[in-house]
């Protein structure tokens, strides 16, 4: 009787064990952190970009709301035979709701906590001045009309008519947070105590600017103090307007 014999095959591949190496494609701690560190580089010089590109996306915004309240306001007075909302209440937020129709328009991307109610009202519910044109109704009213005016109390807007240089007299402006005005009268210096002419780009009025809305339609962002230096762009009469005449504060009742 034959005794059976297992024969065993050794695959060819199999050999002695061998110590593991280190991964080649691994990173070591020092190429870690340079990578780590040019990351922050990098993010450092793209994040003042994309913040001005906010900034600009921000901006932006605001104007083309301000462009739809100044053809609003143009609507209006072509409605009502050629005269912008009166300085009256109820005042041209409610006057124009119909033409704007979206009351989001009124209040800019830029807005701040600055500009809450501190009555616990929430924000105020506009960004925007619109010109109160009192140096013209100065100009072309007499005795107790002229007091009416101050008073909130004249039933007529502005003449559109009047205008002698609609391309370089405003319309809308940005209003300070902290502004309670729907109106700016030169004649109590609101284009310096009521307007913000820095509102976008800078916390400081030498750098920042504005947008504002002039009178034939068009919207330009200007930079501080270009909407009343050296031509005062809020007054119509030339006595304002060449910036020769100081306000006084007497000329209004600040709205």
């Amino acid at each position: 009787m034959k005794s059976l014999h297992t024969s065993f095959v050794v695959p060819a591949s199999a050999g002695p064990a061998r110590a593991a190496t280190p991964n080649p494609k691994a990173f070591t701690l020092i190429e870690l952190l340079v990578v780590i560190s040019i990351i922050g580089i990098l993010a450092a010089m793209l994040l003042p970009t994309l913040g001005r590109a906010q900034q600009a996306a921000r901006r932006i915004k605001c104007a083309n709301s301000m462009r739809q309240l100044g053809m609003a306001e143009m609507m209006y007075s072509g409605d009502n035979d050629g005269q912008y909302a009166p300085r009256m209440a109820p005042f041209w937020p409610d006057r124009l709701l119909s033409y704007y129709t979206v009351s989001n328009l009124l209040i800019c991307p830029d807005e701040t906590r600055e500009g809450l109610d501190p009555g616990g009202l929430g924000l105020l519910n506009r960004s925007y001045l619109v010109n109160g044109f009192d140096d013209w109704f100065k100009a072309v009213l007499q005795g107790t009309n002229y007091t009416l005016f101050l008073n909130h109390q004249w039933p007529e807007g502005m003449k559109e008519a009047a205008l002698r240089e609609p391309t370089e007299t405003l319309l809308f402006g940005e209003k300070a947070e902290t502004s309670r005005n729907y109106h700016v009268d030169v004649d109590n210096n609101d284009q310096n105590a009521e307007i913000d002419g820095s509102r976008h780009n800078t916390a400081t009025k030498s750098g920042g600017g504005s947008n504002y809305v002039f009178t034939d339609g068009h919207v330009d962002y200007m930079r501080f103090p270009r909407a009343i230096n050296p031509i005062n762009l809020w007054a119509v009469t030339d006595t304002f307007r060449t910036n020769l005449y100081a306000g006084t504060g007497a000329g209004g009742t600040g709205n």
